[in-house]
C-alpha cells in the first residue's frame, strides 16, 4: 500500500510517498503557491492508496485536501488529536498541540521507543519531550534563525539579512557577524538549557537528542542525532495505526 503524508506547515508543505515504511518519493512545494493554486497538475501525478496530512495552517485545510484529493484520487484524512491514536498528550487542551508536533510523538513511539528531545528548526523552533510510548509531556516553541534575522533587519534602521557564512564568534567584528553569532548562539544555548530543566524535570538520565527541520544543520555535531523528513516519518506512523484501525 502507498502512503502519501504532508506536512503542511506555514513556509512550505512537505509531501512524502512511503510503501513498506519506506520513503519513495519527497517533494516540497511553497505553501503561498499552494494556496494560491488553481490547478492541481501543481502536484505531480503518482497513484497512492491513502493520504494523511498534519496542517498548521488550518484555514486552508479543505483547500488542500480537495486539491490532493482530486489529483491523487485517494482517501485524505487529517492528523488530530481528536482521532485518538492512542497518544497521551500532557497539554491543558491537547487538540492545541500543532499536528507536525503530534507526528513527532509518533516517529518516536513507532521507530525510536526510549525517551526523548525532537528540535525541529524552521519558521520556528520546537524542542519537545517525549517518551518512549510517544507520550507527549510538553515543550517550548520561539521564532526561528530566518524569522529572527528577518525581524532584526525590519525593525532596526542598521541591521540588514544576512548570509549565515561568518565564522560564530562572541567577539564579532561586523555587524552581519554579529547578527548571526548572537542568533545562532542563543539558538544552541537557549535549547540546551531548555533541555537540562526539562530533562532534570521528567527525570531522565537517559534520552535520545533528534534534530529536524530546514535549518537542523545548525545543530550538527552538537549531540543531536539528525534525521532527515522526521516530521513526514511520524505522519506516516499516525497513518498506519489509522489504517489498522480501519482494517480491524
Amino acid at each position: 500500500m502507498k502512503v502519501l503524508v504532508v506536512d503542511l506547515g506555514n513556509s512550505r508543505t512537505e509531501f512524502g510517498i512511503f510503501e513498506n515504511a519506506n520513503l519513495l518519493k519527497y517533494f516540497y512545494v511553497a505553501t503561498e503557491t499552494l494556496k494560491s493554486a488553481t490547478n492541481p497538475e501543481i502536484l505531480p501525478e503518482t497513484p497512492v492508496d491513502f493520504c494523511l496530512i498534519a496542517s498548521v495552517v488550518p484555514e486552508v485545510d479543505n483547500y488542500v485536501g480537495s486539491l490532493i484529493q482530486s489529483n491523487f484520487h485517494c482517501k485524505v484524512q487529517f492528523l488530530r488529536y481528536s482521532e485518538n491514536l492512542g497518544i497521551k498528550v500532557d497539554y491543558h487542551s491537547p487538540d492545541r498541540l500543532g499536528a507536525d508536533r503530534l507526528a513527532h510523538s509518533f516517529f518516536v513511539k513507532g521507530r525510536v521507543r526510549q525517551n526523548s528531545v525532537v528540535v525541529d528548526i524552521g519558521t520556528a523552533v520546537t524542542v519537545d519531550f517525549i517518551g518512549a510510548d510517544g507520550h507527549f509531556y510538553g515543550g517550548v516553541i520561539f521564532a526561528g534563525p530566518e524569522l529572527q534575522m528577518k525581524s532584526l533587519s525590519k525593525f532596526t534602521s542598521k541591521l540588514t539579512v544576512s548570509d549565515w557564512r561568518h565564522n560564530i564568534s562572541a567577539l564579532s567584528r561586523s555587524p552581519e557577524q554579529a547578527v548571526e553569532s548572537g542568533i545562532l548562539l542563543s539558538l544552541r544555548g537557549g535549547i540546551d538549557e531548555i533541555i537540562e530543566q526539562g530533562t532534570k524535570k521528567l527525570g531522565w538520565h537517559e534520552f535520545k537528542r533528534f534534530v529536524t527541520g530546514g535549518q537542523a544543520n545548525f545543530l550538527i555535531n552538537d549531540g543531536f542525532e539528525l534525521v532527515e523528513h522526521l516530521t513526514l516519518i511520524g505522519i506516516y506512523e499516525a497513518a498506519q495505526v489509522l489504517l489498522s484501525r480501519s482494517i480491524q
